[in-house]
């Protein structure tokens, strides 16, 4: 048990914590941590104070901290389920998901029917992926305090990842009966309609949440998202300026005082900076062209990969590798700088004029396809059929990729030849395939398909045809007019707004044809269909183009 200090001694400790915890539940936080330091100095095992000093170490985002003043405090009282809970709150946060489950199970071994011990167990579960568990966590938490309205939100979000969009639906109503005002619940109940293809009441929730919070990035990001998907470009762009303190974009700003690009106003020297993946990157460069019709001086920072074919395809465009760039600060040099995502919005692009515009506009180099073509004679005989089906982003990459095997149905197909254009290591994959299927997949040795782009875009353009999962071999396909198979995730955030809804031509890549997953993990309706497509066109093929 904590040692009790006595006497004036004591009360003395008691009006300063006092003080302190005003201090800290009126936003004064550096002057609360110095009333709590200053307890723990005349007592260093005053358990009040090191656990509200850790409280307000993890408020203010210092989580290790945090972490060791709790762990401090749970030496000096093992008996305390709050400060289980606490600790197992900043372990969620820091990402250590089991240890915050371990926590959260000892604050109920403690009080077990701690109703925000179970909610944040269920929350920690869910993270690892241990679904059914934390579906029960939710449950025993909701028997406890039906009106939880964190509880009916939480288990909201697991159903939606399993999902179960209509139940994820029902939970955060609940939520929201019993706080109208959740915008987080808004947001997530937007989500969930979206996947049910409910776009009108998805957009209102979401608009909804940053009605209650003018400043809810997520919900301004993900209401963005929605709209470019349907295809209203200008409204989508300009809410998905929200995206750099939405908590699912993965990419960082530019550090700069340089003033931003305003729409429709292009002029002077201009700094694009590039944004996302790779991927991102090719498919934004195929705003270049119309912006390059403007009166500006562009300058575009870009991956190194991409430079040899950005110069070639847009002589005189001056070009900065994005990742020197992003370590130090960008303060002169340019009149104006804008991330290139921001590019359909500068230039005020709407559907007629996007749809007007597509066409290539990336060119393979037509001296690495003619090495490629002579060191490997096996691309020029008849169909050759590229191939690829990982997807590398951390995110939902998982989301976006298929096994090799699953491709069983085109890779039996005769009459055509597979050549490889997966990077990573996949020789292992691709021999237990050609084992078991009995086929071929050529592979081009000495060809680095994760480093050398310029080489992967001249073994794609020296393709009769490729298939592909939704990767950057897609992009860099669609880029040169290749004619491609797509498979498409089925939802979630895998669906990436710019393959829109529904199979057939890309609005973005006009060469290439997507085809949608049926379901959650359900690839084969999709393969089967990618099929019968690659075999007619491999009817037409007799050379390489």
């Amino acid at each position: 048990m904590r040692p009790r200090a006595v006497g004036k001694k004591a009360a003395d400790l008691a009006g300063m914590l006092r003080k302190g915890l005003a201090l800290h539940q009126g936003g004064r936080l550096q002057e609360a941590r110095q009333c709590y330091e200053q307890i723990l100095g005349v007592d260093p095992r005053h358990f009040d104070a090191l656990q509200l000093l850790a409280s307000l170490a993890a408020q203010s985002g210092r989580l290790q901290e945090a972490l060791e003043l709790f762990d401090r405090a749970v030496l000096i009282d093992r008996t305390n389920a709050s400060v289980f809970n606490n600790r197992g709150n900043t372990l969620n946060k820091l990402g250590q998901f089991e240890a915050a489950v371990a926590s959260y199970s000892e604050a109920l071994r403690i009080q077990p029917d701690y109703a925000e011990a179970l909610n944040n167990r269920g929350s920690a579960l869910r993270e690892l992926g241990r679904f059914d568990e934390a579906m029960a966590s939710f449950a025993e938490s909701l028997r406890v305090r039906p009106d939880y309205a964190g509880a009916h939100f939480n288990r909201g979000n697991t159903l939606r990842d399993l999902q179960r969009f209509d139940e994820a639906l029902e939970s955060y109503g609940q939520a929201l009966r019993i706080q109208p005002g959740f915008g987080e619940a808004h947001n997530n109940r937007g989500v969930a309609l979206q996947e049910l293809g409910r776009f009108d009441e998805a957009e209102a929730s979401f608009t909804e949440a940053l009605r209650i919070n003018p400043g809810h990035a997520e919900a301004g990001y993900n209401r963005g998202l929605l709209r470019l998907q349907l295809f209203r470009f200008q409204e989508g762009l300009a809410d998905c300026r929200a995206r750099w303190d939405a908590r699912s974009f993965n990419s960082r700003r530019l550090k700069t005082s340089i003033a931003p690009c305003v729409p429709g106003a292009l002029h002077g020297k201009v700094l694009l900076w590039a944004e996302q993946g790779l991927g991102d990157e090719v498919f934004y460069a195929g705003l270049l062209p119309q912006a390059l019709a403007h009166d500006a001086d562009f300058t575009l920072s870009a991956d190194r990969r991409l430079h040899p074919v950005l110069a070639r395809s847009f002589p005189g465009m001056r070009l900065l590798d994005r990742h020197q760039l992003a370590q130090l600060p960008v303060e002169t040099g340019f009149d104006a700088q804008a991330p290139i995502g921001d590019l359909g919005l500068l230039l005020e692009l709407d559907e007629p004029a996007i749809r007007a515009s597509r066409r290539a506009y990336l060119q393979a180099d037509p001296v690495r396809r003619a090495q490629l073509l002579d060191e490997n004679p096996a691309l020029a005989m008849g169909a050759v059929c590229g191939i690829a089906w990982r997807s590398a982003n951390k995110l939902f990459g998982e989301a976006k990729s298929l096994q090799l095997r699953q491709f069983a149905p085109l890779l039996r197909m005769p009459g055509v030849r597979f050549v490889n254009l997966q990077y990573g290591a996949v020789d292992a994959e691709i021999e237990a395939v050609q084992q078991e299927l009995g086929v071929t997949i050529d592979r081009v040795q000495g060809l680095d398909l994760f480093n050398d782009i310029e080489g992967l875009l001249a073994l794609i353009d020296a393709c009769s045809f490729v298939v592909t999962s939704s990767n950057v071999t897609a992009h860099l396909a669609g880029s040169i007019g290749k004619r491609s198979a797509v498979l498409v995730p089925h939802g979630g955030k895998a669906r990436l707004w710019y393959w829109h809804d529904g199979e057939g031509d890309s609005f973005w890549y006009p060469a290439l044809r997507l085809f949608r997953q049926g379901g959650r993990h359900d690839w084969q309706a999709s393969v089967d269909a990618c099929g019968g497509w690659a075999r007619e066109l491999a009817k037409s093929v007799t050379v390489v183009e």
